[in-house]
């Protein structure tokens, strides 16, 4: 890519399906995959105080005065569309784990211990959101019968449903 160019994230789809298409003909697994998944990383910066924001606006519970360091993740398991459709031929499913956490931003400057509350209020924090999604295959398929595209579209549908049903009011 030339230098200016933008990556986005349907450039990084396309190299992907390129690569995937490209590689694993290469390898013996071409006919027996049995997982596909990608996984979407989002960063919202410039909180105040993003686990105490997620933890009383998405959890709907107060928590004030805690530290500002959060981690909660999700794991949900569903029946692929074709499973339910077809039981007896396949036992697919998606499976997706949200990953919601908080952390603050690099500080480089050494304080005294007695200043150390102070200073962690002033320093923002950075809000990041990730999903994992991916399709489990049973029985194992060809990779000429695993649709590459569908799978992207599917998952980067569900971070932006995901995404949209966040309240983010920043603090």
């Amino acid at each position: 890519m030339s230098e200016g160019s933008l990556v986005t994230v349907k450039k990084v789809e396309e190299i992907f399906t390129h690569i995937v298409h490209s590689i694993v003909p290469l390898t013996e697994a071409k006919d027996r995959i049995n997982r596909i998944g990608v996984v979407y990383e989002f960063q919202i910066p410039d909180f105040t105080n993003s686990a105490r924001t997620i933890f009383s606006q998405f959890m709907k519970i107060d928590l004030t005065g805690i530290q500002d360091n959060m981690l909660m993740r999700i794991s949900l398991k569903n029946p692929a569309i074709e499973s339910i459709i077809n039981p007896d031929k396949k036992s697919d499913y998606k499976n997706v784990i949200l990953t919601i956490s908080s952390e603050r931003e690099k500080d480089e400057n050494d304080v005294e211990e007695s200043e150390e509350e102070e200073r962690k209020e002033r320093i923002p924090t950075i809000l990041k959101i990730s999903s994992d999604y991916q399709v489990y295959y049973i029985p194992q398929r060809s990779l000429k019968n695993v649709n590459i595209n569908k799978h992207l579209s599917e998952a980067g549908s569900y971070i932006e449903s995901a995404i949209k049903k966040i309240p983010l009011n920043v603090e």
